[in-house]
């Protein structure tokens, strides 16, 4: 069986990050560097897929498990003060 917490797994870090192929998430992790953070990601046509802010003190780990659900592209449009963005992937 296929590690798929560390194999099947997209790291952003930047809004430069875009993807035109088709997936299927599992779930999405986003780590903050900042108390006040927002991450927004969408997919190929450009609607929003996923969001996240917050402006809790001490709340930088978000987790959202998404069962395999299916994304026609992804891309990074905002990440404001956020570390990096996990996207975990079905294979």
């Amino acid at each position: 069986m296929a590690d798929f917490m560390r194999n099947n797994l997209i790291n952003i870090t930047s809004t430069n990050f875009a993807t035109s192929s088709d997936l299927d998430v599992n779930g999405i992790l986003v780590v903050a560097s900042a108390d006040t953070w927002s991450c927004i990601l969408k997919d190929r046509s450009g609607a929003v897929c996923f969001r996240a802010d917050s402006s809790i003190t001490n709340h930088r780990t978000f987790y959202v498990p998404l069962n395999g659900q299916p994304l026609t592209g992804l891309q990074a449009d905002t990440l404001t003060n956020i570390e990096i963005v996990v996207v975990y992937l079905n294979k």
